[in-house]
């Protein structure tokens, strides 16, 4: 699409930019510019953070080998139906978790 049939037709055009549809407009006088839907791209970011972050701990062997070791043992806790108590911190009295287990 071009930068006039964006001006001429705006709303019809920016509705067309939903959900995972991206919109490209072209101009000769400016760098080619994408119009997308702002949760789909917030989702996007989101979804490239969490996988930057298992990367990251996938990347440190012994932190993965402790996290492996970790779901067999709650795997078999919850196969034998034993409680749970201790596997999450505490919430303190700024409501966040603290006393986090040492990896």
């Amino acid at each position: 699409m071009t930068a006039t049939d964006l001006r001429d037709r705006l709303r019809d055009k920016l509705r067309k930019a939903k959900n995972n549809s991206v919109l490209l407009v072209q101009s000769r006088r400016h760098e080619e510019k994408y119009v997308v839907d702002k949760e789909w791209l917030d989702n996007l970011v989101r979804e490239r953070e969490s996988v930057l972050a298992a990367l990251e701990v996938l990347a440190d062997r012994r932190l993965t080998n402790r996290l492996i070791e970790l779901s067999k043992t709650i795997d078999d806790d919850v196969e034998n139906n034993r409680p749970m108590d201790g596997f999450l911190p505490k919430r303190g009295i700024s409501g966040r978790r603290e006393n986090y287990r040492d990896f």
